[in-house]
């Protein structure tokens, strides 16, 4: 466990959303940079890096960060899940421009290069590469792209706080990084969660069904549902658009706790709007009816066409004031 201390030189960290705050970035490209320092042959993936390996990487990450006893096991769990991505991008780049990089040992890289050129390795190699440039959304709405940058969206939405004065919603970040300066989008799919969003808000928007006029606007909560919503919920813990804020603004979802649509959810403005109208719309009809009928009974009993005090019409005086309602 990292202790803290008044006069520990470490840089302090948390973990928010599967990245380390602050400097996301360089503590990624730390964390990557000690690959290159040791490996050992088993270490294809990090699966197989054997405990020593893995203990030294800890122990660097240990010597240069520090952070609060009760964030522990926090962070060894959010270093474990981060350097384990970190090292497959790695052994990928390598692999990728075939040349020994500085610092790996030889005879490890001699053994990974006669795996990585076997018909077994390559064929595998295929199939991820496939696997990562499939279009989510299907043919011509293209790979998921983004106009981030380096940065993690971790650090964007903490950006964006200080621009704004307050937290951003999950839409206010994903146009912030999927729309260009000119208002065009990345991509297809970015261009059609904006249109569904377009299309919430306006519904969300209306005025209420009591007559009253007045129009409700949705709060931080109830857009980022609409926006859950709107991209279609957690697919395979990941919710498109917003990267690793995800973990910020929807823990449950991300964890599996919640389900992946919520269609039921009393969140979602647009339809509970739409069945308060249908409801209250039904009422009026229902009350035509009702007036129509006591109308005609009133009529039949001033004829003497019927006995008053015959069932069911004994209970029609009830109903033979006009002002009565039901």
């Amino acid at each position: 466990m990292a202790a803290e201390s008044s006069h520990d030189s470490r840089i302090l960290i948390v973990a928010s959303g599967g990245k380390f705050l602050p400097e996301s970035h360089a503590v990624s490209a730390f964390i990557t940079d000690k690959f290159a320092e040791k490996q050992c042959v088993g270490g294809l993936t990090w699966r197989y890096v054997d405990a020593a390996t893995k203990a030294y990487y800890w122990g660097e990450f240990v010597k240069t960060y520090r952070w609060r006893p009760d964030h522990d096991a926090h962070i060894r769990a959010t270093w474990k899940k981060l350097t384990a991505e970190q090292y497959r991008k790695t052994l990928c780049n390598w692999r990728t421009k075939a040349k020994l990089p500085l610092g790996v040992n030889l005879e490890v890289w001699n053994k990974w290069k006669d795996i990585w050129s076997s018909s077994v390795w390559q064929n595998k190699s295929e199939k991820a590469k496939k696997n990562r440039n499939t279009e989510p959304e299907g043919p011509g709405t293209g790979v998921v792209k983004h106009i981030g940058g380096s940065l993690c969206f971790i650090e964007h939405s903490i950006k964006m706080r200080e621009e704004l004065g307050r937290d951003a919603s999950a839409y206010e970040l994903f146009k912030k990084l999927h729309q260009k300066k000119d208002g065009t989008w990345v991509d297809a799919r970015s261009k059609a969660v904006d249109d569904e969003m377009n299309v919430r808000f306006l519904e969300a928007s209306q005025p209420d069904a009591d007559d009253s006029g007045s129009v409700q606007n949705p709060t931080f909560e109830v857009q980022n549902e609409m926006y859950i919503l709107a991209v279609g919920g957690v697919r395979k813990k990941r919710l498109y658009g917003i990267g690793s804020q995800a973990e910020v603004l929807y823990p449950e979802a991300m964890s599996g706790r919640a389900t992946r649509t919520r269609t039921n959810s009393s969140m979602d403005v647009a339809a509970a709007k739409a069945e308060a109208a249908a409801a209250n719309s039904r009422v009026q009809e229902l009350t035509k009816e009702l007036t129509t009928l006591q109308q005609q009974v009133r009529y039949l009993m001033e004829h003497a066409l019927i006995d008053p005090n015959s069932a069911p019409f004994s209970s029609a005086r009830e109903y033979d004031d006009d002002s009565t309602q039901p």
